[in-house]
């Protein structure tokens, strides 16, 4: 710690500590300061204050730094500041609250941990800051600019869910985003293409739009599945065939009322059930267990917040379940609009 502030050029004054915090007065020891407006070097003091930053933690105790700021008059008479405060390079930035190297940490805390988790990650070691904070040192992070691109991957991005898409372009060989284009749209994607010719390696997802838009704007670039949507797509199939399959059935006692037949504790598809209507049952099934299991275990504790705090689940859901006379059913998603709707019918009867 001292010698990071001796090599600012700052001296320690005085240093008072307790066991929550360390508390440092510092000042610059050099004669004057030059202004940061005109440029021209002033040792002509005019006044001086205080400023409280907060540096990094030491001895797992909060350190706060009091610098003594002096003030000069400036005398270049065409400057149109009279009077300026001292700078000290790599200290801290302008109206800044934290010391810059503070900074440097909680932006990177930020970077592998976000807001809400680098927040509290900062406060368990004695710097306390809110999510906003690092958020906005985030924001204000400078990233160098991608050199020549060669192989990016390009990948619908969510303005907002199910109602805007845009695509984000990002450099595999780096691991960063590159662009966000504000429309998944083949002639956005071509347009960008065109622009970096030094691309030779698309990767995609398996959607037209973006196979077109990459033969369109990049046509001597090798176009690649992305693996992550070939996994996604297996499983996704996989999933449905392993949903469709029957077990043998079993005898049952004629007088069961039950629809489904168990075999070896596991349920099967009742005979002429569609497939549709077997995955609707099997999304239902957790839905079903969870709504079981609140009842029951209300009936043992007579209390919502006991419910939420054993199943891991929020108030309000076990207030809903608890009100409801049975499993409550998925709210049908609204039905999207479609450019072909005025022509729907007409359509219908061509095809016919």
């Amino acid at each position: 710690m001292w010698r990071f502030f001796r090599r600012l050029g700052v001296v320690v004054k005085q240093v008072r500590s307790d066991t929550a915090q360390i508390t440092l007065v510092v000042e610059s020891s050099a004669r004057g300061a030059v202004c940061p407006f005109c440029g021209h070097f002033s040792d002509c003091r005019h006044s001086q204050y205080v400023r409280r930053l907060l540096d990094l933690p030491a001895d797992g105790r909060k350190v706060v730094v009091h610098w003594r700021i002096r003030k000069f008059r400036c005398i270049n008479p065409n400057c149109q500041r009279r009077v300026f405060a001292e700078r000290i390079p790599g200290l801290a930035r302008p109206h800044a609250r934290r010391t810059e190297r503070l900074d440097q940490l909680l932006t990177r805390m930020g970077v592998f941990l976000g807001g809400e988790a680098g927040a509290r990650l900062a406060r368990d070691l004695h710097t306390p800051v809110s999510p906003d904070t690092i958020l906005r040192l985030l924001y204000r992070m400078e990233i160098s600019p991608c050199g020549n691109l060669r192989v990016v991957g390009v990948d619908e991005w969510a303005w907002r869910k199910g109602h805007r898409y845009g695509t984000i372009v990002c450099d595999l060989e780096t691991g960063r985003p590159v662009e966000i284009l504000p429309e998944a749209r083949a002639d956005v994607l071509a347009t960008w293409l065109r622009e970096h010719s030094s691309v030779t390696i698309v990767s995609r997802d398996r959607s037209g739009i973006f196979a077109d838009g990459a033969k369109a704007g990049a046509p001597n670039a090798i176009q690649v599945a992305d693996r992550w949507h070939l996994f996604k797509n297996l499983g996704d199939v996989a999933e449905r065939v392993v949903s469709t399959l029957s077990l043998p059935p079993v005898p049952v006692e004629e007088n069961s009322q039950e629809t489904l037949r168990v075999v070896e504790g596991k349920q099967t598809k009742p005979a002429g059930e569609s497939r549709r209507d077997a995955r609707k049952r099997q999304s239902q099934q957790p839905r079903q267990e969870r709504y079981d299991a609140i009842h029951a275990l209300y009936a043992k504790t007579r209390s919502i917040h006991a419910v939420a705090r054993e199943l891991g689940v929020c108030r309000h859901t076990v207030r809903k379940y608890l009100r409801a006379s049975e499993c409550p059913q998925p709210k049908p998603r609204a039905k999207r609009k479609s450019i072909l709707d005025p022509y729907r019918d007409y359509l219908i009867r061509r095809w016919s």
